[in-house]
Formats: C-alpha cells, sequence, structure tokens
C-alpha cells in the first residue's frame, strides 16, 4: 500500500466568485511539490453588444492564494518526508530528490 496526501484549495474574489482551484499529490519522496493550478473562465453574463464577461480578477490576489497555497504543500511534503526517513530539506530545491541524497 502507498500513501498519497491530496491537497486542495480555491481562490475567490471578493464576491465568492471561484476564480481558481489548486491541487497537489504529496509522495513524501523529497520532491518539491508541483502544484496543478485550474482556472475559472465561466462566462458570467454578457455585453449589451454579445460579447461574452468574465471573471474579473486581481493577478496579486491570486499570485499571494497561490504562494499561501504552495507554502502549505511545502509544509506538508516537508513533514511526510520525515516520516519516510527522506531529508526534509530536499523539497525546497527542485530535482533534489534526485541527486541521490534523500536519506541525508
Amino acid at each position: 500500500m502507498k500513501k498519497v496526501i491530496v491537497l486542495s484549495d480555491e481562490a475567490k474574489d471578493k464576491h465568492g466568485n471561484v476564480l481558481l482551484e489548486m491541487s497537489v499529490y504529496l509522495h513524501g519522496d523529497g520532491a518539491t511539490p508541483n502544484v496543478m493550478t485550474k482556472w475559472n473562465n465561466d462566462i458570467i453574463g454578457y455585453a449589451d453588444d454579445g460579447t461574452p464577461i468574465y471573471l474579473n480578477y486581481s493577478e496579486t490576489d491570486v499570485k499571494n492564494a497561490q504562494a499561501e497555497f504552495m507554502a502549505k504543500a511545502i509544509k506538508e511534503q516537508k513533514k511526510f518526508s520525515a516520516e519516510n526517513g527522506i531529508n526534509p530539506d530536499l523539497v525546497n530545491i527542485i530535482g533534489a530528490e534526485k541527486e541521490g541524497n534523500a536519506n541525508e
């Protein structure tokens, strides 16, 4: 049996509309989390000329939400990696778990 941790979260605008969904699968292998982001491109209405109206979002708010989610994913991956006897510091460097230093 293999243990996998799945984290997911949403970033919403000030009106509660979901702007994006973020998810990650953690394997406790010392790897840097690879967060998947799904944008909400739903049409919320139409202008008088018939063109679609999409959700407006603040890039700063989205970047902050993504950074906050990544920080949580890194924290969980470090804990999970340590449980598996793998150096949790490897999580911060992309590809470090492949260098053969996993148990140092």
